[in-house]
């Protein structure tokens, strides 16, 4: 069982998306420390991890022929299918029912708000069925300047998101639940079963990234983060 809770933890440990933060204005919450419980914390704990979803909001493509340039000169992305796997991934949920589920970075495309919108809606049906979700980002989420929706053949910049809208449209998955936020990133610690707290780091840098015109894939820790 001791090896069954390394496993966990080491699980939440890796799950960090690619970032990094520069606004101040996200407050770390105070630290709580939980009353002794009678709870069994030596319980198996059924819990999901899906990474790199990339999900493009439908609306955004017409699958026309900038969008199908775009999906063929990629990295292999299914990006025309984005939609129908997650929508899969919510019905594996309800079928199979995990205590939680983990979405640890490149939640999207290219940060596209829509997208960020899209998923969220999709999120909240899954804590509808009772599985709870907890999200960090990655470097393709927050401040990326590549965010596009595509008309016949043409790339339009589409709206992306900053470090605060990321908050506010995933505040439900995660970071209200956090028995500690850090106040220079996304980062938090939640209480996922009795016995099993997430490290959840975010470790990406998107400061610069509307600066450089690309989003920055290289991660860090800040050293207030790590302190």
């Amino acid at each position: 069982m001791k090896f069954t809770l390394l496993m966990l933890l080491s699980s939440a440990l890796i799950l960090s998306g690619c970032k990094e933060r520069a606004s101040t204005s996200l407050n770390a919450a105070a630290a709580v420390t939980e009353p002794e419980t009678a709870i069994d914390s030596t319980a198996p704990v059924s819990f999901w991890v899906a990474t790199d979803t990339h999900y493009l909001d439908k609306a955004l493509e017409d699958g026309g022929q900038a969008f199908q340039t775009y999906v063929t000169g990629g990295d292999g992305k299914m990006l025309p299918y984005s939609d129908e796997l997650t929508e899969a991934l919510v019905y594996d949920v309800e079928q199979k029912e995990p205590e939680f589920l983990i979405l640890s970075g490149d939640l999207t495309n290219n940060g596209e708000a829509s997208s960020h919108k899209e998923l969220a809606a999709k999120l909240h049906r899954i804590e509808a069925m009772g599985t709870s979700v907890y999200v960090i980002p990655g470097n393709h989420d927050i401040n990326n300047p590549w965010a596009r929706s595509f008309d016949g053949d043409k790339q339009v910049v589409a709206d992306h998101i900053n470090a605060e809208d990321f908050l506010a449209t995933y505040e439900d998955f995660g970071y209200h639940e956090a028995l500690s936020r850090d106040a220079d990133s996304l980062s938090y610690v939640v209480k996922a079963a009795p016995g099993l707290w997430l490290l959840m780091i975010d470790s990406a840098q998107y400061a610069h990234n509307e600066e450089y015109n690309f989003p920055q894939t290289d991660g860090r820790l800040l050293p207030s983060t790590l302190s």
